[in-house]
């Protein structure tokens, strides 16, 4: 009865294995949008590896997919699961689009607030590569959701800023656009958090009753 009851209650070594991929990939993604701040950076050859980032997301999802199928998951975990995944990869679509906007626009300066949000994004893809490394000790992983909630509230700060420039009739609009998508980038790893947290605390109450 008890292997029954306790069947399942941790993700395996496959979904492990794919929540350290599919957070470094978005880690890795938000370290190279970073390097706008370069003097010499190419928007182009940024735009070109952030892609590349996001057709490696969009291939781990669908591995994430096939795992969650052939694996056996109560229903709750199989799609929040899912769900945490979906938004690791939505973030990363996020970092892709910024790059693309920028190449398109031949942006090279930038104001402080969309600096500042570029750094808000790789703060919380940091704090989720760390926070997702511990899926295989759910008892300790640590409140990482806590601190992406301050991330994203960080970000809607810097946005609102962002727009209300004094110069904002003479700065690109494409800025305040890539302002949203870096502020949405931090609201989805802050909601991927939360639902991972639900995944854990139903995996320890599982297993302390167990």
């Amino acid at each position: 009865m008890r292997a029954d009851r306790t069947r399942g209650l941790r993700p395996g070594p496959a979904v492990e294995l794919y929540f350290a991929s599919a957070a470094n990939n978005l880690a890795a993604a938000a370290r190279t949008l970073e390097e706008i701040r370069l003097d010499a950076a190419d928007p182009h050859a940024l735009r070109v590896r952030l892609s590349a980032f996001e057709r490696v997301s969009r291939q781990l999802t669908e591995q994430l997919v096939r795992l969650l199928v052939a694996g056996q998951f109560a229903v709750p975990d199989r799609t929040e699961l899912y769900r945490v995944g979906s938004l690791i990869d939505y973030a990363v679509d996020r970092l892709e689009s910024v790059g693309r906007m920028i190449e398109i626009h031949c942006l090279t300066v930038f104001p402080d607030e969309v600096l500042h949000l570029i750094r808000l994004g790789a703060d919380a893809a940091w704090v989720t590569a760390q926070g997702l490394t511990l899926v295989r000790h759910p008892v300790a992983l640590p409140p990482y959701w806590l601190e992406l909630h301050r991330i994203s509230d960080d970000a809607d700060h810097a946005l609102t800023r962002l727009r209300a420039r004094p110069d904002r009739a003479t700065c690109p609009a494409a800025l305040s656009d890539i302002g949203s998508e870096l502020a949405d980038l931090t609201h989805l790893l802050a909601d991927s958090a939360r639902t991972m947290r639900g995944v854990t605390d139903r995996w320890n109450s599982v297993q302390g009753s167990a």
